[in-house]
């Protein structure tokens, strides 16, 4: 059961989340992966100035990123994500659906949360922001074993 809470705090919004956690019928795994949006994978200053661009290019990163999240985790959260699609097809293929939530600014990327299919249903989905004005975003799921 999840419930929002907003308190208005030196002009940001903090969102406090009450749970109740049912129990997993066994243990299982999360991973949680920051995949370096194409946007801020470049070789600027406020980049990454110092490495060859080959292995910032998207082609090089994704295999290398689909063979990290190959450990079979339950569920994995991502950020910094813009090529959802790019992701939830191979992720499918490997059992996995998932949910994306664009941030709320300007920026192409947004977070991503991919769950086995054959353990997990979902039953819920929260988006909010993180705080007003940031664009940041929040992205929550209700799953049921």
């Amino acid at each position: 059961k999840m419930e929002e809470k907003g308190e208005e705090g030196e002009g940001k919004l903090s969102v406090l989340l009450k749970r109740e956690w049912a129990g997993a019928k066994g243990d299982f795994c999360v991973q949680h992966m920051n995949i370096l949006a194409d946007d801020y994978a470049n070789t600027s200053e406020r980049g990454f100035p110092h490495a060859d661009p080959s292995i910032l290019a998207w082609s090089y990163r994704l295999p290398l990123i689909l063979e990290e999240l190959d450990r079979g985790s339950d569920i994995i959260g991502l950020v910094e994500v813009d090529k959802y699609d790019d992701l939830l097809v191979p992720l499918s293929q490997r059992g996995y659906t998932g949910v994306y939530q664009s941030k709320f600014s300007d920026a192409k990327d947004g977070t991503a949360i991919f769950y086995r299919v054959d353990r997990w249903e979902l039953v819920g989905i929260r988006r909010c922001p993180l705080e007003e004005g940031r664009g940041q975003v929040c992205l929550l799921v209700a799953l049921r074993e």
